[in-house]
């Protein structure tokens, strides 16, 4: 019984397999003209995709490890205006940190000394610095300014 199972078996598969082969010999072979088109459509759609997936990867996985272009990325998400950076990168300077973007973070950093750091407290500066932490700082968080230490 198995034997004649076995070969029934084959013969089914044999038929089917003459069947998908018949009907693709009586369609002609995919002309030049499909294939162009099929090239047309998918190619232009394939650059798409990945042009669009390299540009999202690119805008989100944008690492800042240049202490100078992490002050300048926190003073853009800030709102900074380009006075109020170069009044930070100078503070920066005078207190000489490696990192400025340290200014952004601990208002500490906002006391000066008059001997020393005289410019920061002239009473423009003091009303802009003053300014600048109310739109950096948590009102409980920032210095007080009123008087340079």
């Amino acid at each position: 019984m198995l034997p004649l199972f076995s070969t029934f078996t084959v013969l089914l598969a044999q038929t089917r397999i003459e069947a998908l082969n018949q009907a693709f010999r009586a369609r002609d072979s995919v002309g030049g003209s499909e294939s162009l088109w099929m090239l047309a459509v998918v190619g232009p759609c394939l650059l798409v995709a990945i042009v669009l997936f390299w540009i999202v990867k690119q805008r989100t996985e944008r690492v800042v490890d240049d202490p100078s272009r992490l002050f300048a990325e926190l003073c853009r998400a800030h709102y900074l205006s380009v006075g109020d950076r170069r009044l930070l990168g100078e503070i920066a300077r005078v207190k000489r940190l490696v990192d400025p973007s340290t200014l952004l973070l601990d208002a500490e950093l906002w006391t000066f000394d008059p001997a020393s750091e005289a410019r920061f407290c002239q009473p423009r500066v003091q009303t802009r610095l003053s300014q600048l932490q109310g739109q950096l700082f948590t009102p409980g968080q920032a210095a007080p300014l009123d008087a340079c230490v």
